[in-house]
């Protein structure tokens, strides 16, 4: 592990409110949106209806203009890694689709994305979502005051070593709160950061998996692809830190250890009643 140690700012009880307020929002209407993703909805759909639903709720989209993005949100769809840009292409059964919304309102902001599949799946695509689930929520398990930000790559590589996936190590997480990326950067290899977890820290916690080995490609228009429309998933969840317990403030406001296994889509491909 590196032994670089950086000391980051960390947020005020007050400032961790507003911002939980806003991941709040979010958080719910990525819960909400696969009761209502089927074939033939398109990614200017999704755009329009989280448009009207952070409207209602006070707080505005802020990924457009933000280093040159195009739209509001970012829907990247089965070879797309991330920073997909949406469209009016119909979505397909077997299609993975990942949408990652950035909202904020006076000079708060939060960040969250999630994994969905359309339709039909491949029992490997809904395996994928699933490790994926379970990648982040090892390391939001270990993102507590006294570890290091280096435990939660090194809980996130243990929970992919067991599942047999791997975690892309080129993309990485990071802090959020008054501004949409801030320190620290929440790495997910050999150079994570040794620093100690402080009370106050707020951070975005997304690492990405894939089945097998993959190297990311940066197409012109700022897309990261794989390589023979090889599939990821990911879900980006923000968490505080609290002297003696943390908070997922992008699921529910619910304390870590309440966090589930699975979500309940999820759940519902497998077939699982149970989980």
């Amino acid at each position: 592990m590196s032994t670089f140690t950086h000391v980051y700012q960390t947020k005020t009880p007050l400032q961790i409110i507003a911002i939980g307020r806003i991941s709040n929002i979010v958080g719910r209407y990525l819960q909400f949106l696969p009761t209502v993703l089927r074939n033939g909805l398109t990614g200017m759909d999704i755009q329009s209806s989280v448009l009207r639903y952070l409207r209602s709720k006070g707080v505005h989209a802020c990924l457009k203009g933000y280093r040159n993005f195009p739209q509001d949100i970012s829907v990247s769809v089965n070879e797309e890694i991330t920073h997909g840009v949406p469209t009016a292409v119909p979505f397909c059964d077997g299609d993975i689709v990942k949408v990652d919304i950035v909202a904020g309102k006076e000079g708060y902001y939060s960040d969250s994305l999630w994994t969905y599949g359309i339709g039909d799946m491949l029992d490997c695509d809904i395996y994928l979502m699933e490790a994926a689930w379970k990648v982040c929520k090892a390391a939001i398990d270990v993102c507590r005051v006294g570890n290091r930000l280096c435990d939660l790559a090194e809980a996130a590589q243990k929970e992919a070593n067991a599942l047999g996936v791997y975690v892309l190590y080129q993309f990485v997480g990071h802090g959020v709160g008054t501004d949409i990326h801030e320190e620290p950067i929440v790495r997910f290899d050999v150079q994570a950061s040794r620093a100690k977890i402080l009370p106050g820290t707020v951070v975005c916690i997304e690492p990405i998996v894939s089945l097998e080995r993959i190297v990311p490609q940066q197409s012109p228009d700022g897309r990261y692809l794989t390589k023979k429309k090889k599939k990821t998933a990911v879900y980006e969840h923000v968490v505080a830190t609290y002297p003696r317990f943390s908070r997922v403030l992008s699921y529910n406001l619910c304390n870590t250890e309440d966090f589930p296994c699975m979500p309940s889509f999820i759940a519902e491909k497998k077939g699982v009643i149970n989980y």
